[in-house]
């Protein structure tokens, strides 16, 4: 597998279960535990070789899941975000921070109740806004964010509202890497989109450029058919027999 991406974007990764997209995620984080073979860099740098303290200061993860043992508050998770950057002592402008990223993802009626506590969703919309906050402080490099499938337990409002949020993330000079599962959405919002199939690169293709249907379907092995939506919007689905 190989592939290289320069400038902020979003790369969408796409593939049935088990085809290696949280791997790869998991993968571009940079922890001991994840390494693979072979070579990740980044800013032409090799990613062993960046300190985890300097990596967390511009690189985000958002996992599939993750749970706090603890009774920590809505506010105290999304503050984590803000630990690599001034090391757990929090000033005014870490707390007004979180609480502007609370307010946009409509976290503050929740802030102090338990995470312990939440729904699927809420506790996947606590963890981006504490992704958010750690990106918020980095000007020096270009930020990297990797979401590892993060619209799997939100409901059809939410989706649209976390993808958005990565579209605008773009434009705050970041490159973004999602592991997804609706293709539809992801070419909706997807720059690039990478296929995985058994651990190895199937293909990739700009979502600007004319669909391969049948990389799509040797990826699902199912038949499928494009229709054109608008003159820049298509829709992928099943093909009736």
């Amino acid at each position: 597998m190989n592939f290289g991406f320069y400038q902020p974007t979003i790369v969408g990764i796409l593939g049935p279960n088990g085809a290696g997209k949280s791997t790869l995620i998991k993968s571009l984080c940079g922890l001991p535990q994840y390494r693979i073979d072979g070579e990740i860099n980044i800013l032409d740098r090799p990613i062993a070789e960046w300190p985890l303290e300097e990596l967390a200061k511009f690189r985000a993860l958002l996992p599939q899941s993750y749970d706090i043992p603890f009774p920590f508050k809505v506010k105290d998770v999304v503050s984590m975000g803000s630990y690599p950057h001034n090391r757990g002592k929090q000033s005014i402008i870490d707390i007004t921070k979180a609480y502007q990223i609370m307010e946009a993802l409509e976290l503050l009626d929740i802030r102090e109740k338990l995470y312990t506590d939440l729904s699927g969703g809420q506790k996947q919309r606590v963890l981006i806004g504490r992704v958010l906050l750690q990106l918020e402080y980095q000007t020096d490099y270009e930020k990297i964010v990797l979401f590892d499938e993060p619209t799997s337990s939100l409901d059809w409002r939410y989706q649209i509202q976390v993808l958005s949020l990565a579209r605008n993330l773009v434009l705050n000079n970041c490159l973004i890497f999602i592991a997804i599962h609706d293709v539809n959405m992801a070419l909706e919002y997807c720059d690039t989109l990478v296929l995985i199939k058994d651990g190895k690169l199937l293909n990739s293709f700009d979502t600007a450029e004319d669909i391969p249907i049948s990389s799509l379907e040797e990826l699902y092995e199912m038949k499928l058919e494009k229709i054109l939506l608008t003159e820049d919007k298509v829709l992928i689905q099943n093909r009736a027999n």
